[in-house]
């Protein structure tokens, strides 16, 4: 029987049912024990998997934000002798909000592996 998910208030699923002889008789169907709760935490599994997707949305963003700025470095060269140094700053706050935007899709998305190639 597959595991039913609950809200922590329901503690117990019974149904009430009368005997052929008028007796009130109860059966549990489902019932929700603290130990049960135990029992899917001890295995950590859920604590690795956060961190290797906090990990990894991470390390997507950061790779975004420096392709970006990469991108715009090399504008900034092409347009004029040593742009770079003149838009220093526009480049970073441009590139930063590129890694920031990553950060937060991937959050919301879920699909950590199959995003679109970062042209």
């Amino acid at each position: 029987m597959p595991k039913i998910k609950l809200d922590e208030a329901v503690k117990r699923i019974s149904i009430l049912s009368i005997a052929s002889d008028g007796k009130l008789s109860t059966r549990d169907i489902c019932s929700l024990d603290d130990d049960d709760k135990d029992d899917e935490d001890d295995d950590g599994k859920s604590f690795v998997e956060k961190s290797e997707r906090f990990v990894r949305r991470l390390v997507e963003a950061q790779h975004t934000m420096l392709e970006a700025y990469l991108n715009v470095h090399n504008r900034s060269n092409r347009d004029q002798n040593n742009g770079w140094l003149l838009d220093v700053g526009s480049n970073v706050v441009h590139a930063f909000g590129k890694g920031r935007k990553r950060f937060s899709e991937s959050r919301t998305d879920g699909s950590y592996r199959q995003r679109r190639s970062y042209d």
